[in-house]
């Protein structure tokens, strides 16, 4: 059976089209999907995350707080104890100018009538103690211990602070130096 040549050129067209549409489909193919986390797992890392990250700052936090406070506390209670120093200052200031300069002999009637109702910050009322400094019967102020002292305000007569801590010499009936022990140092001292 003789094959004409114009049906064996459409056989051949119409398998040059067949192979070039087959080469077609397996170029143009997209590639299978990759696995990865679902959404669902993402979302709580990252919450996880933020909640841990919060619990490490909040706890910082507290950590901080709880171990800063007491020395708060006590900076505040000292700074009460050294407003009660010029408490007493400003008393015998006045008790001064109402004695023709002269300096209280009688601390008790003094604290009653002057200090009615000076107290630590404890609530504890203060027991004032007079000394003469030239005679060498004051504490310095460096010598006071908070754990016996710290109910008592030291009125030594014949002295003045050197600084806030250190009494020195002076022979002025009307000068004298009021000194308290606290929690955060070696006391305080002031001077009139």
């Amino acid at each position: 059976m003789p094959t004409s040549k114009s049906a064996k050129s459409k056989s051949a067209k119409s398998t040059k089209t067949k192979s070039t549409s087959s080469k077609t489909t397996k170029t143009t193919a997209s590639p299978a999907p990759k696995k990865g986390l679902p959404i669902g797992a993402v979302i709580a890392i990252v919450i996880g995350s933020v909640v841990g990250g919060l619990a490490l700052i909040i706890g910082g936090f507290a950590l901080v707080m709880f171990t800063a406070t007491p020395a708060i506390q006590r900076g505040t209670r000292d700074a009460e104890r050294i407003n009660h120093v010029a408490e007493v200052a400003t008393a015998i200031t006045n008790y001064q100018s109402n004695n023709r300069g002269k300096m209280p002999t009688d601390w008790t009637s003094f604290q009653s009538k002057y200090l009615s109702d000076l107290r630590d910050p404890d609530g504890v009322k203060y027991t004032i103690k007079s000394c003469d400094y030239s005679a060498g019967t004051c504490k310095d102020v460096k010598q006071l211990d908070f754990s016996t002292d710290k109910y008592t305000i030291y009125v030594a007569t014949g002295a003045v602070c050197k600084d806030t801590e250190t009494l020195i010499s002076n022979s002025s009936s009307r000068r004298f130096a009021i000194y308290i022990a606290t929690e955060t140092g070696d006391g305080y001292c002031f001077s009139n």
